[in-house]
């Protein structure tokens, strides 16, 4: 059911990448201060390789914990244009 879902959302894209590379992610405390239990919200951004020789669609995940469990609460596609510079122009 789950996958029926997400085939029909604007991620559909999500769930046919051949290969994952993640970054290190970063944490942080509720935006009221210190959450008790450790952080609450993580940033992670994740390389996803759908096809060879095609370049991969990096996405910025922020994932929040609810009840113990990390959940995405957002999915932001990245420009390739923020990390491809114009060199010798």
């Amino acid at each position: 059911m789950l996958s029926r879902r997400i085939r029909a959302s604007p991620f559909a894209g999500l769930l046919d990448w051949t290969k994952l590379s993640v970054t290190e992610g970063s944490v942080s405390a509720s935006s009221g201060g210190v959450s008790v239990g450790g952080p609450s919200v993580a940033y992670v951004n994740a390389a996803m390789f759908f096809e060879e020789g095609v370049e991969p669609m990096i996405i910025t995940f922020t994932l929040r914990k609810v009840d113990g469990v990390w959940l995405i609460d957002t999915a932001v596609v990245s420009e390739r244009e923020w990390f491809i510079g114009d060199y010798g122009q």
